[in-house]
């Protein structure tokens, strides 16, 4: 589908179609089109009864005019809008995402209240809603969401912490920390890329062990090099004879070693 199909055309595939991928060629087709003619048509949709339309509104609205955003201040009024009204827990979760592609600061306000929903859907929104964002309310959402009962809530909430979020507060820490003991792997990595993104060299002997048992894991050699400490220095250079050593790979490595090199 292409920009050159109707709006009406769009959206009614968009909703009714059991193909995944004609849905979501119309969804992005629809997002490319970024006038106020599609942001029409999706407002008008955000009312409708059905909640798996009102999804497909919320994300249309989110991204509208991408890569070139469009209307950004009528797109977070819209879902401003209907925030309130919503009680459907996808489209609650949906609108969260939303608000997420549009990185407006006013949204920390309207999607605190929803932290600690009973829906993992809500809440894993509200985390996207909330990524990017650094003021008080909005880190401290994420500290507790980082703790979320739900696995996926945890990881995107500590990857919004750890990663997306420059702020270095002892409570940021902390509660980086408390999520090396997780009992997802991905959640422990995410913490601890976000405490070497901060120079916090405590972890380094979690590290090591942590290089030692994933192996060939870029992030976590990327980590290693953003702490340049020596005692990384082993590890690292045992995983040269990788048998998964991509040209990529070889090269993330090589710096990181060179970072962490004693004799450097």
């Amino acid at each position: 589908m292409s920009t050159n199909d109707s709006i009406s055309d769009l959206f009614a595939t968009a909703v009714e179609s059991d193909d995944e991928d004609a849905v979501h060629a119309a969804v992005m087709a629809l997002h490319r089109r970024g006038d106020s003619a599609t942001l029409t048509a999706a407002v008008e949709l955000l009312g409708d009864p059905d909640p798996r339309r009102r999804s497909v509104a919320a994300d249309v609205i989110g991204q509208l005019g991408v890569p070139e955003r469009t209307l950004p201040d009528a797109c977070f009024d819209a879902l401003a809008a209907r925030l309130p009204q919503e009680d459907h827990p996808a489209v609650l979760g949906d609108l969260g995402i939303a608000f997420g592609h549009l990185r407006d600061p006013r949204a920390v306000a309207l999607l605190l209240p929803l932290c600690d929903h009973a829906s993992a859907d809500v809440r894993f929104g509200v985390v996207q809603g909330l990524m990017g964002q650094e003021d008080a309310d909005a880190v401290e959402a994420l500290e507790r969401l980082s703790a979320d009962p739900d696995a996926e809530v945890r990881r995107w909430a500590t990857f919004a912490l750890g990663s997306q979020c420059e702020v270095d507060t002892a409570s940021v820490r902390a509660a980086l920390w408390a999520r090396l003991d997780d009992a997802d792997a991905e959640v422990r990595k995410e913490a601890l890329v976000g405490l070497a993104e901060r120079g916090d060299l405590d972890v380094v002997p979690t590290l090591a062990a942590m290089l030692d048992a994933e192996g060939l894991d870029l992030e976590l050699v990327e980590a290693a090099g953003l702490l340049g400490d020596p005692g990384l220095f082993p590890v690292l250079t045992a995983l040269r004879a990788h048998p998964d050593l991509t040209p990529r790979a070889e090269e993330v490595l090589d710096d990181a070693i060179a970072r962490c090199d004693p004799e450097a």
